[in-house]
């Protein structure tokens, strides 16, 4: 069993125990004045929070986690460093997906730390790409699509790719601004016109070179 702080004067304890993930507050954050519950099924007392018996982690801390696109990444790093490491490829549970998230591109409002330890996880070595790297990125989630991935892929995409819910292709950017920006993806499969309705005023698009599909670019 090992714990991971949520971030903020430490205001919890994240309890993994196998595919489990519980909750409770830190004591100096029950005596803060700007004290808050992170969400409504987690009161502000004492004491040890288990999941509910149909779920493995509290609905406030899996939204940290990833979805498919997030999930099929990881899966794949694990299967890679399994392969070097000439093991088994492990089962990824609900906490590999939480705590193997990239820090700097970590969606929502918490972050996660070993109990003991500085560094917020996961840590990766490297950072998130700018815009003029989005063709590059574009060729890379057609060659994971493919599973015809590479090492350099994998190792390129991680940080700016693995903290990101839904189904489709998408990375974190820096964008012209200097802010981080989600670039959405087209899928092969796609046909134009499903690309152009999923456009909201917030994004903007661009073209990547060679490629007909549009790329559009939200702020986060």
């Amino acid at each position: 069993m090992r714990s991971s702080y949520v971030d903020r004067m430490r205001p919890a304890e994240v309890i993994v125990a196998g595919q489990t993930v519980s909750f409770e507050y830190d004591e100096t954050w029950l005596a803060d004045a700007e004290r808050f519950s992170i969400e409504p099924a987690l009161a502000l007392t004492r004491g040890v929070f288990p999941p509910p018996p149909d779920q493995s982690v509290f609905g406030s801390i899996g939204d940290s986690a990833p979805d498919a696109w997030g999930h099929r990444l990881m899966q794949r790093a694990e299967r890679r460093q399994a392969e070097w490491e000439r093991r088994s490829v492990r089962t990824l549970g609900e906490p590999d997906y939480l705590l193997g998230v990239a820090d700097e591109t970590r969606l929502g409002a918490l972050r996660f730390r070993w109990s003991g330890e500085d560094e917020f996880q996961a840590p990766v070595p490297v950072g998130v790409p700018a815009l003029i790297e989005l063709g590059r990125l574009l060729q890379i989630t057609e060659r994971i699509l493919r599973d015809e991935e590479t090492d350099e892929d994998l190792q390129l995409i991680f940080a700016p790719a693995s903290s990101l819910g839904g189904a489709r292709p998408k990375v974190s950017v820096i964008d012209r601004h200097g802010y981080l920006s989600i670039a959405k993806f087209p899928k092969e499969t796609d046909e134009y016109r499903t690309i152009v309705s999923r456009r909201k005023s917030h994004c903007d698009w661009l073209n990547a070179p060679a490629y007909p599909p549009r790329i559009t670019i939200c702020s986060r």
